[in-house]
């Protein structure tokens, strides 16, 4: 199902962490938003990171996917808002 709302890119720091995480084939707890803006949590691998209409999405061991801006953190590793300490990506 597609997210009726504006995508908002994580911390290119954060996307290393993710994929990192996803090479290593590491079990992570993950915080997210639902479809519902309500928060839930399970813990599973990272299968897959990927890009598609310009939205980055998260897929995990489980066959769950969501958007990256639904992230919410990765075990210890809380996904830092735009314009906080801790959020960098270059945009070019």
């Amino acid at each position: 199902m597609k997210d009726s709302s504006p995508y908002t890119p994580i911390s290119c720091d954060y996307y290393d962490l993710l994929e990192i995480s996803a090479m290593r084939q590491q079990i992570s707890e993950f915080a997210y938003w639902d479809e519902e803006g309500k928060k839930q949590s399970t813990q599973a691998r990272i299968q897959e990171l990927y890009a598609r209409d310009g939205e980055e999405y998260l897929v995990l061991s489980t066959g769950l996917r969501f958007r990256l801006d639904r992230l919410i953190r990765m075990d210890e590793h809380v996904v830092p808002l735009p314009g906080s300490e801790g959020y960098s990506c270059l945009i070019r």
